[in-house]
């Protein structure tokens, strides 16, 4: 639908000409219209531009404690890291993601 392709063409085009992942997702988010959906596509894409080293540690705390729908419980974003062995995202200047 036309939804999705506004989203993507926002997403890749925040995340190609924004120099960091902050202020790709703020820009996004503060654009309005669909913001959740546009944001949260728009920080997958960034993050993995700019890698997970560019994510705050406080937003990934917030993210990685908020609690899941019961009915989605298996797709919460902490077992992204949990399923790399990990107990939490990578300390600053580390990443369980690179060999």
């Amino acid at each position: 639908p036309i939804e999705a392709r506004v989203t993507l063409r926002l997403a890749l085009w925040e995340a190609m000409h924004v120099p960091t992942f902050e202020a790709a997702v703020l820009d996004t988010a503060n654009r309005g219209g669909d913001a959740q959906i546009n944001t949260a596509i728009t920080g997958a894409i960034a993050g993995a531009i700019h890698g997970e080293r560019s994510i705050r540690s406080d937003w990934a705390d917030l993210v990685l404690e908020a609690p899941a729908p019961a009915d989605h419980e298996s797709f919460h974003p902490r077992h992204l890291v949990t399923l790399n062995g990990a107990e939490k995202l990578a300390p600053p200047g580390e990443s369980f993601f690179e060999g």
